[in-house]
């Protein structure tokens, strides 16, 4: 049985791997084995604060849904007023990973950056552990 894995699909994936289904990797492997890695270095290395990496996971939890700065400082627990928030936000901005819309001076809209690779993993393993609980 040969699987393509041409569009990052984690629930597709898990449900094989359940099944114990013969997965012939062969095609993409390095692909998606080189965005796997690119995730777990982005969780566990130095590149993203640990305020980057909860904004992103949170964002990404609710995609396709936008957040605003004030919503995501209340749901990662940092302060609303604090500047930190904000330059996390403009970093993961410059990675492209999130999406940054100004609705307002001072209002924005924050959402998930689907087109990139890592965040469009993120989203998927998020969206296939939301519905096993």
């Amino acid at each position: 049985m040969t699987y393509n894995f041409e569009k990052s699909n984690i629930s597709e994936i898990f449900r094989m791997l359940e099944s114990r289904n013969e997965l012939d990797l062969t095609k993409n492997i390095d692909n998606i084995l080189a965005n796997v890695y690119g995730l777990i270095q982005l969780f566990l290395g130095d590149e993203l604060t640990v305020q980057e990496r909860q904004a992103w996971f949170y964002i990404a939890k609710i995609f396709p849904k936008p957040s605003t700065g004030i919503e995501l400082a209340r749901q990662i627990g940092s302060s609303e007023t604090s500047k930190t928030i904000y330059k996390s936000i403009e970093n993961l901005k410059k990675k492209r990973l999130i999406v940054v819309n100004q609705l307002h001076p001072r209002v924005f809209s924050i959402q998930a950056n689907e087109k990139h690779p890592l965040t469009n993993l993120l989203i998927d393993f998020g969206n296939y552990y939301d519905k096993q609980i």
